[in-house]
């Protein structure tokens, strides 16, 4: 619909991640006239909230980045294989100035509602602050999980330690000498509790559903294998164009796990057993389309606990059950089956 109302902006979108820092590049190059929100205080999205220890992507840092940018993709440096909280929310900043973009965004802002009037042919977007603006376009690039769900769990009103999420993480916490509780055993869990148990007095992991975890092999970034990066970067970013889930992968390797011999599939899954997603993809084409190949997969997965945790009975508690690989993303994980295997650490299966 047009319209012949004057709109305060062409385009009003709710988000600063990386979808709202992207769309506001393309529109602006396009002609339009932006404006970004975001409740806030930094860019960033969900790197802007979630700053716990140990806080970083599961994806590989040098194609969990923007690709309109050949100039940027050569200017930037990554100093790990994957990227921490700080790291990644840094990227986002020098994108940010190297296009100066920040014009465009108002922070530490939450919209309130978004409606759109058929009589004027805009969206009427008001803030919690009560500002209103006007716009013919409204986008929302918020993401799945910008908002946090706090559990009702009865008696936690009688707890007289901090409790928090997360995605809340307190700046400046110390946990040295605390005892912590980690009520989940997600990817946030993974990521978190080897870092934690590091200092904290006691952590004790509160699991509903172990998750199939996968190595990540964390490494730094040598000069080699930046130059690498680099001079293939095209090369790279067709890879996750052309990747079912955007993972700079090489295509599927054109065999079935159920067409292999078994000490074959065990040969060619240890082989690949070098870190990230790749294990999944790089190895066999029939893991996720297949129960009989996917049992196989989840097997191997499962065989590397007991390899990593002392305790048979830990083993067991920490092995998934009647739910095939893949159903859920499996996290990466950075030294969190050997976490268990402290003094300092307890698993309290519920």
């Amino acid at each position: 619909m047009s319209s012949n109302h004057s709109a305060d902006y062409d385009v009003i979108a709710v988000g600063a991640g990386f979808a709202g820092i992207s769309l506001s590049y393309h529109l602006r190059e396009a002609g339009f006239n932006v404006k970004v929100f975001d409740r806030a205080n930094d860019v960033g999205g969900t790197w802007a909230w979630n700053k716990y220890p140990g806080a970083a992507t599961d994806s590989e840092s040098y194609y969990y980045c923007f690709s309109f940018s050949k100039e940027v993709m050569q200017e930037w440096s990554w100093s790990k294989r994957y990227s921490g909280w700080e790291e990644t929310q840094n990227y986002l900043k020098f994108v940010m100035d190297k296009f100066s973009l920040w014009p465009m965004f108002q922070l530490s802002t939450e919209v309130e509602s978004a409606e759109f009037d058929n009589e004027t042919g805009l969206w009427n977007v008001r803030t919690q602050g009560g500002e209103t603006h006007t716009a013919k376009y409204f986008i929302s690039a918020m993401g799945m999980i910008s908002q946090p769900v706090l559990p009702n769990i009865p008696g936690q009103d009688r707890f007289a330690g901090p409790i928090f999420h997360s995605s809340r993480w307190p700046e400046g916490l110390d946990v040295a000498g605390k005892r912590v509780g980690i009520i989940g055993a997600g990817a946030t869990t993974v990521q978190m509790l080897p870092e934690v148990a590091k200092t904290a007095a006691q952590v004790t992991v509160f699991q509903r559903t172990p998750n199939f975890v996968l190595p990540a092999m964390q490494k730094d970034m040598t000069p080699e294998w930046e130059k690498e990066i680099k001079d293939n970067y095209d090369e790279i970013i067709a890879k996750a164009r052309n990747h079912m889930f955007g993972m700079a992968f090489e295509q599927p390797p054109g065999r079935n796990a159920v067409d292999t011999p078994p000490e074959e599939v065990q040969r060619i899954f240890e082989e690949h057993w070098n870190g990230s997603f790749r294990w999944v993809f790089e190895t066999f084409d029939d893991l996720l389309g297949s129960a009989e190949a996917n049992q196989m997969a989840s097997d191997f997965i499962t065989s590397k606990i007991a390899e990593k945790v002392d305790d048979p009975e830990l083993v067991e508690l920490l092995t998934p059950k009647g739910y095939p690989l893949f159903a859920k993303r499996p996290p990466l994980d950075h030294g969190y089956y050997e976490a268990f295997n402290r003094d300092n650490v307890k698993l309290v299966d519920i």
